[in-house]
């Protein structure tokens, strides 16, 4: 399944299609404090805590229509994580991206 069928949601939604609403407020306090560009790495940061269930899956398309719940503190983390990992130039590009 390509990523703009299982993503599309979370992106223009910025993850409120996936419960529960109080994590989701995290995450949007998170975005609205650092950057709406970091929604993408948030994204990327619940594909990596279900990584193990997608690869292990006989079918990992129904893991991807609908993601588990959102941990907040964990995505942050993970998010974070990445900001540090990727090249700076990466980096610019996904800022300069959502504006």
């Amino acid at each position: 399944m390509k990523a703009e069928i299982y993503a599309f949601a979370s992106v223009l939604t910025m993850c409120v299609c996936t419960p529960p609403l109080p994590e989701v407020l995290q995450i949007w306090d998170f975005l609205l404090a650092y950057g709406p560009h970091l929604n993408l790495l948030c994204i990327v940061a619940q594909l990596v805590l279900i990584r193990d269930q997608i690869l292990g899956s006989p079918s990992p398309n129904q893991i991807l229509r609908s993601f588990p719940p959102l941990q907040a503190a964990k995505i942050k983390a993970i998010a974070i994580s990445f900001v540090r990992k990727i090249p700076e130039d990466l980096y610019e590009q996904i800022v300069v991206h959502a504006k």
